[in-house]
């Protein structure tokens, strides 16, 4: 006979999405553009004024295995491909997030896993303005 209210416990002000594309770039970027589009439309239903933050990994390696269970399946990236899927990422989602933070990496998912950034000063220097252009935002919506 007892009854407890329900309410918000806490709203978010900050919400992160991360994906990585690495294999067949063309394939997945519809899955993954929606996937970041409604994260992003389910953390402004909880909050408006949460900042949205989505964090996109691209690989640049034209020599990358992907696994299924215990099947393995190389792929090979097309010329293009790459900048293709980052055009269509900051086109789609430009409007959908407070900060936009595409990064390329190398990674061949092959023993000993490498992994290296495209342009390593570059990757520090976007993370960088990234956090410091959330860091303003946080201050403005939430003094």
């Amino acid at each position: 006979g007892y009854r407890v209210p329900e309410g918000p416990v806490a709203e978010p002000r900050i919400g992160c999405e991360v994906k990585i594309i690495a294999k067949s770039q063309q394939k997945q970027i519809d899955r993954v553009i929606s996937d970041l589009e409604n994260f992003g439309r389910r953390i402004k239903s909880l909050n408006r004024k949460c900042i949205n933050v989505a964090l996109v990994g691209v690989n640049h390696e034209s020599d990358y295995v992907g696994y299924e269970g215990d099947r393995a399946f190389r792929h090979t990236l097309r010329v293009q491909e790459t900048a293709a899927v980052m055009a269509r990422l900051r086109t789609q989602l430009i409007d959908v997030y407070d900060e936009l933070l595409i990064l390329s990496f190398r990674a061949t998912n092959q023993p000993p896993y490498p992994f290296s950034w495209l342009d390593p000063k570059q990757a520090e220097l976007y993370y960088g303005a990234a956090l410091t252009r959330v860091a303003e935002l946080y201050q403005q919506r939430f003094r």
